[in-house]
């Protein structure tokens, strides 16, 4: 399997020990690094003096941020915050 054929790993679920695992030549110390920018929605491809370089490559492509899209339509009616 090629690079290109490999799943994305979604980051968002993962603690730094996953990603360290599931990402060769990812550090424990820029995984945490990683893992906080994807909890406070920013950028991970956006260059950090915190992260190495090596690191936020491998990350950017090996990794994935998918996004949430609001549900449209009106909310389920047996929900308890629906009134």
């Amino acid at each position: 399997m090629t690079p290109s054929q490999r799943p994305r790993v979604p980051l968002q679920g993962l603690v730094p020990e996953q990603l360290v695992a599931a990402i060769p030549g990812v550090l424990l110390g820029d995984a945490r690094r990683v893992i906080a920018q994807v909890h406070r929605d920013e950028d991970i491809a956006t260059p950090s003096s915190t992260i190495r370089r090596s690191a936020r490559e491998a990350v950017v492509a090996a990794g994935s941020v998918p996004g949430t899209a609001p549900r449209s339509g009106p909310a389920p009616a047996n929900t308890p915050l629906s009134q």
